[in-house]
Formats: C-alpha cells, sequence, structure tokens
C-alpha cells in the first residue's frame, strides 16, 4: 500500500484505485446515491483524457436513465471548462468541443443505437423500431 494511502480511509482508496485503474479495464460502478460515482467516473475520464490521451469517441458510458447521462455529461463538461479556466490548456476545450462524439447513453439508448449501427449485419435493417 502506498504510503500517502495510510492517511485516508478504504472509501477513498477506492475511488483512487477506480479513477487510475488500468484503461484497458472496463468498470461498473454500482454504489448507491450519495456515495460520488459521477465525481469518480469524471475524474476516471480526466485520468483517460490526459494520461492515456484516450479521444471521448472511445469511451463509452451507459447509465440507468436519460436523466443520469445527462448529468454525466454536464458535470463533465463543467469539469473541462474549469480545468481550461485554471490551466489555459488547449486540451480542454478540445475534449470539451469532442465530447458530442462520446457515449454517453441510457442503457435503452445504447441498445438502439447498437441495433441501428449493427442492425442490418444481423438482419434487421438499418432503421430498427422497438414498441413496448
Amino acid at each position: 500500500m502506498p504510503e500517502v494511502a495510510r492517511n485516508y480511509t478504504s472509501y477513498y482508496l477506492e475511488q483512487y484505485m477506480i479513477e487510475h485503474s488500468s484503461p484497458n479495464q472496463h468498470l461498473s460502478i454500482t454504489p448507491g446515491a450519495g456515495t460520488g460515482k459521477t465525481t469518480v467516473i469524471v475524474q476516471r475520464f480526466m485520468y483517460l483524457f490526459q494520461k492515456v490521451k484516450a479521444s471521448p469517441k472511445e469511451i463509452a458510458m451507459i447509465t440507468f436513465s436519460k436523466e443520469s447521462a445527462s448529468e454525466m455529461h454536464r458535470r463533465l463538461r463543467e469539469e473541462l471548462f474549469t480545468r481550461y479556466r485554471l490551466t489555459k490548456q488547449q486540451r480542454y476545450l478540445y475534449y470539451s468541443e469532442e465530447l458530442k462524439k462520446m457515449r454517453i447513453s441510457s442503457i435503452h439508448s445504447f441498445a438502439k443505437m447498437l441495433l441501428n449501427e449493427i442492425g442490418s449485419l444481423l438482419g434487421y435493417g438499418r432503421n430498427v423500431e422497438i414498441r413496448t
């Protein structure tokens, strides 16, 4: 365990480990409301942008609702603008523009997008409709 980790609770250590885990690792974050999931995920994205030079279009984030997807997008954009204001580094503006290409969506929207993109390969055609 790193020396600095001894000064923090396991909760913060777990958050840090998620934020800084291997770029090739797919993560599933499931704690309850108010536990800092959004903050951890935003910082994970920042880690991927800065350390791995990942492009937003290479990252997908799937949530349970449209509202949480919108909130994640808003918080990520705010973090990028804050970092730009503090550092004046143009890359944060670039990442902010690239957010349009990032897939932040509800699980239902993500599934529909996949069906639209690969539906023809599965024999469904390109204009799949989903009905309840």
